[in-house]
Parts: structure tokens; sequence; C-alpha cells
């Protein structure tokens, strides 16, 4: 998972191998370690049929995607594009990084 923190915008960008686990139902976490606190970001998805959702506290960023959304990512071509969200003054978007679907194509079987 790969993070972009900009003035009111907030990319996350995962592979397909990342988007797959998270088809599955699995949470991504990364956490950012200080001397004294952790800071957690991650993508999960949603619980049963709960919108697309992001919240943030004092030591956690956390993203939860659709099943609805998830699917739809899944279904895409690979673009840059992704899906996006408007959570108050933040856009919020998650990709699927064009790389990873290149080189998952270019390795031997």
């Amino acid at each position: 998972m790969n993070i972009r923190l900009a003035t009111d915008d907030i990319r996350f960008r995962i592979t397909a191998a990342e988007l797959v686990a998270l088809a599955d139902g699995r949470e991504l976490v990364e956490a950012l370690r200080f001397e004294e606190a952790v800071f957690r970001i991650s993508i999960a998805p949603s619980a049963a049929d709960a919108p697309t959702g992001f919240v943030t506290g004092p030591s956690h960023m956390r993203l939860s995607v659709s099943r609805e959304d998830l699917a739809s990512l899944a279904a895409a071509a690979p673009s840059k594009e992704g899906i996006a969200f408007r959570f108050g003054m933040v856009d919020v978007s998650l990709q699927v990084d064009i790389r990873s679907h290149r080189s998952r194509k270019q390795a031997p079987p």
C-alpha cells in the first residue's frame, strides 16, 4: 500500500494482490512508528452492506471500502482513475497500481 497525503487530498494506491486480499475480507495496515506513538493507516472491506467510509483519530486513519466499490475496482481495467470519494473537506481516492498488473502479466507461467 502506498499513501500520498496532500492538502485536502489523500490517495491510497494498492497492488492487484492487495485488492484480492481486500476482496477476501482482509485488512491492509501500515504503521508509522514514532518514539512514543504509533500511527496506523488501514484499508478494510466494509461490514456487510455498509457504504464506503473514512474515519480518523489521534492515532489512526481508516478507509472502509464497500463490497460494491471493491467489485467495481476489480472489474475495471487498470487505470490511474480508481474510485474517489469526498469525506468532509477531504478528497480520498483508492487506486490499483497499474504497474502491479503489468508485472503480473509479464511474469513467466
